[in-house]
Order: structure tokens, then C-alpha cells, then sequence
């Protein structure tokens, strides 16, 4: 596969993707943009940028849509970099930056479910298997994109990444790159999560939404779904415009699953030649995870670089540092009093250096 043709690819991937993931809203034809120049260029390179994107999308489209970050050739490695639960690949930016500076090309894929206007019925309909099917195709984009794949996600796209690696040995061929990575959420959550009373009651318990707002967003979720609605008051769509006001209950629940389809894999499709969790995965392995999380459980990407058994892997362990922050080099929603203020990692520099030094380390060999 050439690069145009991945390229290609990759837009069509999401220009027949709309009317499935927005039932309840008119199909718009998607558009591309014509690749235009960026100011992540080195000297010796300018990456261009190819993105697509659908009147659909919550507003602030330019963050929200799936997108290529490309030197116009396939490079040694290329990446995909997955956002997390409810936020969109804006979140990813700066890592995508990042990467595309030490001549990477980056693949910024848009979640199903995610990005959306209106995203109550697809959320509703969601399956785990969906996502996966998602970063399979991504990956496949990849290919074309670049020789060394590796793969990156904040959050629930940190899992997802975890879970392509293990259950598709060999279509990582480069690193592992996890931010605030969520292999454990709790070990009472995650069965929650996995029964309806559970996901009900983990709806209604969740502290940052009152239940007064709860039940007007439920009605409103409902009439949207019920006609096209006018305006920007939709369900879940908040002052920050690169993620859901709410954690949708149901993406919390599938989440569960795929954490759930990692340790069935070593409970199961490993016991027969009793392999311990992750001592399998010998990839380059670069994790960023605060230990005051509360979002995904330190505990469980320290077990993931306890049972690394390659000398090629580094934990930054930080503290202190909001779950989705970690990937943040600049705040989003200004006002530090807000319920959705999400504040930038004051470490950034430091753990962009730190990557800079690893990829060069275990990636340009």
C-alpha cells in the first residue's frame, strides 16, 4: 500500500462511517481537507496534515475529527495515538506534535461514539468490539504509513492499545506508549460495570453530576432522539468542547469489557502455559500514570512494567497530576473553578524530553 493510497484509505474509512455512529441525526457528506502545511515541520521535513471531519461533530470540529499527521512519505515508524473515554483526539495533539517532530507519521483515530453532537443513542448502542474494530482498521491505515508500528492512548485508549498488542501478537512491531492508561479501575467498579444494575446504579452515583441534571439530560437525550433539534443544549455537551460534559455509563461499561477481555486472556487463553500477566508483551514500553489517579488505578500499569521482562521499558510516575491531564501541554476551559477545568501537566516538558530520548533510544535503532 502507497501513502496516498492509506491516505485515501483513512478518509473513506470515516466518510462511511456517519450514518451509522448518528442515527439520530441527517447524514452530511463528509468532507476532506486538501493536506495544508503546519508549523510542526524540522528542518529537514514538513509534515502535512490530512483530516476529516462531518457537520456532525460536537462543535469545535478542528479538535474533535479523526486526522493524519504525514511527511508525504511512509516514514520508519509511524503511530496510532488513542484518545481516552468521552474526550475527543485534540487531547492527543500535543503528543501527536511530539511524535510527528521525531519524524513519525501519526494516526489520530475518532472513537465510536465519540466526537458526536448528539451522542446518547450511540453511546446506547455501543459494543467494546466496535473500538477494537476501530483500531484494527487503524492499524491496517498504518501500515501504509509507515515500516515500525507503534501505538499510543490516553485512558481507555491506553487499554485498547494494551489489548491490540496481547490479543494480535506481532501487529505492534514498535512501542507501547501509555498515558494514564486505564488497566485497572477498581476491582468493585469493574464488576459493577459488567451487570445493568451495576451500570445504573454507577450512573446515579457518580458525584459530578446531580441528579437533577441527570434527569433533565435524560429528557432531553430522549426528545433529541426523536427529532433533529435546534441549537447548541445536547445531552452531554458541556464548556469544555473537546469532551462530554458526563461519563457516559455505558462507555464506562464497555471499558470494563475490554479490561475484563485482557485478564480472561491470561486467565484462560494463557493458563495452559502459565504465563504471568504482561510478561508476554516485550515491546518498548513507555508509560506516564499519576499514583493519586483515581480515574485508572496505578496499581495497574505497575504491574504491567513489574512483569515487563525487557530492560526496555520506563515508568514516569507523577502525582497529583487529573487523569486526562497527563497528555494536556496547555488547559482547557480557563475558569480554575469550573467542574470540567482541565489544567495542563506541568510536567509536559519533561515527559516530552523523556520521550524524545526513548524513541530515539529504541525506535531509530
Amino acid at each position: 500500500m502507497t501513502i496516498n493510497s492509506a491516505l485515501q484509505q483513512f478518509t473513506a474509512h470515516y466518510a462511511g462511517r456517519w450514518s451509522d455512529a448518528v442515527t439520530s441525526e441527517s447524514v452530511y457528506p463528509l468532507h476532506s481537507s486538501s493536506p495544508s502545511q503546519t508549523q510542526l515541520s524540522s528542518e529537514q521535513d514538513t509534515v502535512n496534515v490530512l483530516t476529516s471531519w462531518s457537520p456532525t461533530l460536537h462543535r469545535s470540529a478542528a479538535g474533535n475529527h479523526a486526522k493524519v499527521l504525514h511527511h508525504g512519505r511512509a516514514t520508519e515508524n509511524v503511530i496510532v495515538l488513542i484518545h481516552g473515554l468521552t474526550d475527543s483526539p485534540f487531547y492527543m495533539q500535543a503528543i501527536a506534535e511530539d511524535f510527528a517532530t521525531a519524524g513519525f507519521n501519526v494516526v489520530l483515530p475518532l472513537l465510536p461514539a465519540h466526537g458526536l453532537q448528539r451522542p446518547g443513542r450511540a453511546f446506547r448502542q455501543l459494543q467494546y468490539s466496535d473500538w477494537c474494530t476501530e483500531v484494527d482498521a487503524m492499524c491496517n491505515i498504518a501500515a501504509g504509513l509507515g515500516h515500525r508500528i507503534s501505538m499510543g492512548g490516553l485512558s481507555t485508549g491506553g487499554a485498547l492499545c494494551v489489548h491490540k498488542a496481547i490479543r494480535s501478537p506481532g501487529s505492534v512491531t514498535g512501542g507501547l506508549f501509555l498515558y494514564s492508561a486505564a488497566l485497572d479501575i477498581g476491582t468493585a467498579e469493574q464488576l459493577l460495570l459488567q451487570t445493568e444494575a451495576g451500570r445504573i446504579i454507577a450512573r446515579l452515583s457518580d458525584q459530578t453530576i446531580w441528579l437533577e441534571k441527570t434527569v433533565k439530560d435524560q429528557l432531553t437525550m430522549i426528545l433529541d432522539d426523536q427529532k433533529a433539534g435546534e441549537g447548541d443544549e445536547h445531552y452531554g455537551i458541556g464548556e469544555n468542547p473537546y469532551k462530554y460534559s458526563v461519563l457516559f455509563y455505558e462507555g464506562a461499561s464497555q471499558l470494563a469489557e475490554v479490561i475484563q477481555d485482557i485478564n480472561q486472556y491470561y486467565a484462560t487463553g494463557k493458563a495452559a502455559t502459565s504465563i504471568v500477566k504482561f510478561s508476554d508483551l516485550k515491546l518498548p514500553l513507555f508509560i506516564v500514570h499519576s499514583t493519586t489517579d483515581q480515574s485508572a488505578k496505578f496499581r495497574g500499569v505497575k504491574r504491567l512494567i513489574d512483569n515487563h521482562l525487557g530492560s526496555n521499558a520506563i515508568l514516569l510516575a507523577l502525582r497529583g497530576i487529573p487523569h486526562a491531564s497527563v497528555v494536556l501541554n496547555a488547559s482547557i476551559v480557563a475558569n480554575a473553578d469550573h467542574e470540567e477545568y482541565a489544567p495542563a501537566n506541568p510536567h509536559y516538558l519533561t515527559m516530552s524530553a523523556a520521550t524524545q530520548a526513548f524513541i530515539r533510544q529504541y525506535l531509530y535503532p
